[in-house]
């Protein structure tokens, strides 16, 4: 299961982060459960961060809430 860091705008700070049965692709929506209902997510990059120089890969998508 790859972990996935998910980002809205702020390419700094993950908006959250999961586990996940397979890898989000460009296109699919991500919903999360926020509080009792669920925010949907539509994914629009995915892309691979090294942490430092350890040769250890996070994988990373960029998401926009489905109002």
């Amino acid at each position: 299961m790859p972990n996935v860091e998910v980002y809205e705008k702020d390419e700094m700070k993950p908006l959250f982060e999961g586990d996940f049965a397979f890898m989000p692709r460009i296109g699919e929506t991500i919903s999360k459960e926020m509080g009792g209902y669920f925010n949907y997510y539509d994914v629009l990059e995915v892309w691979h961060r090294e942490e430092g120089e350890t040769g250890v890969f996070r994988a990373c998508v960029r998401v926009e809430i489905d109002d």
